[in-house]
């Protein structure tokens, strides 16, 4: 006779001992409790027999296909009115320049405004800045308004990165090809282990792309614009990649 059935015959027994019997109730339901959790346990033992967990990964190199530049304008005065005069009057005059290059969006950034103050808590004047944010996918035309802006603003920072659209359509790529890596593995590991097939008990797909810009030094030096030549940029290469992690179970 198996356990399992050997368990239930026990169970009928006890539940028996327990309608006869009020005094030894509460120990007997006690008795049942500890069947039911050990067949449970056995079960999930049971469930989770020949799983394997693993995971697999697919990545592919990608031309970064888009830039992004931050210019800042610091100005100080005597007065915070003269501060946020000139300002407006920069962000107004670079915005307008940005308008010349349609393929290039322009979006006024962060502004903030503070007193400066003397060793003995007197105000001495104010300074304030500002900054503008271009994004574009055409370089040349961004390093031309870059060149014309310096002589408005600062460099502050220089980035490049996968836009948007591409590595939606990458990933799109990648999600398949990891995919069907975890099946090959899947067949790979289910022979390793001597299995005439397996099923997927669960698998979840993964971006692994979260920081996927690759930053670029930028020069902080205000210089005249008749000096300064369109700078040739090289956006570099980007690593996307996407990764499948899941269990499968042996078929023996």
């Amino acid at each position: 006779m198996g356990a399992f059935c050997m368990k239930k015959q026990l169970l009928s027994t006890l539940l028996l001992s327990s309608l006869k019997s009020r005094v030894t109730s509460s120990t007997v339901l006690g008795l049942i409790g500890v069947l039911l959790s050990q067949n449970l346990q056995a079960t999930t033992s049971a469930t989770n027999y020949n799983q394997i967990s693993f995971s697999t990964e697919v990545k592919e190199v990608v031309a970064n296909d888009q830039i992004k530049i931050a210019l800042t304008k610091t100005t100080q005065s005597s007065d915070a009115k003269t501060v946020a005069q000139t300002l407006t009057q920069t962000i107004n005059q670079a915005n307008a320049i940005a308008k010349k290059y349609p393929s290039v969006k322009a979006k006024t950034g962060h502004q903030s405004a503070y007193p400066r103050y003397s060793n003995n808590g007197k105000i001495l004047g104010f300074t304030g800045s500002i900054s503008l944010e271009l994004t574009s996918q055409d370089f040349e035309q961004a390093g031309d308004l870059v060149a014309e802006l310096q002589s408005l603003m600062v460099v502050d920072d220089i980035e490049f990165r996968v836009s948007d659209t591409t590595k939606q359509q990458i990933e799109q790529k990648l999600m398949t090809q990891a995919a069907k890596r975890f099946q090959d593995e899947a067949k790979t590991v289910s022979l390793a282990f001597g299995a005439k097939d397996y099923k997927i008990v669960q698998v979840s797909l993964d971006s692994q792309n979260q920081g996927y810009y690759q930053p670029m030094a930028a020069s902080l030096s205000l210089r005249k614009s008749a000096e300064i030549s369109p700078q040739e940029f090289v956006g570099g290469d980007s690593q996307l990649s996407y990764k499948a992690t899941g269990t499968i179970e042996l078929i023996k």
